[in-house]
């Protein structure tokens, strides 16, 4: 979003400013469609769904994957059990491990 700078007599174009609030109640159930089965995945502290920030090692380039947790697991080499494991466990509530 663009505003144009017409009150300081500035010529040109400035970033407006947006302020974005996010309740907790909405996160619980916000769901977005796993990129791994496309099937919908709930993100939140109740949910079944993991966001990953995938980076390059060579830049400043990422993006981000929605994925369930099953699915990323699934997706791992079977000799990596360990990494499986974490999968499944990260960002749960420790009653829920």
């Amino acid at each position: 979003m663009f505003r144009e700078d017409r009150a300081g007599g500035g010529a040109g174009i400035r970033p407006g400013r947006i302020r974005l609030r996010l309740l907790l109640d909405p996160l619980e159930t916000f769901e977005w469609p796993c990129d791994f089965c496309g099937q919908p995945t709930i993100l939140g502290t109740a949910g079944d769904g993991l966001t990953m920030a995938v980076m390059t090692n060579d830049g400043p380039e990422t993006f981000t994957v929605v994925t369930h947790r099953t699915c990323l697991a699934g997706s791992i080499r079977p000799e990596a059990a360990g990494q499986q494991a974490r999968a499944l466990q990260i960002g749960l509530p420790y009653d829920r491990r």
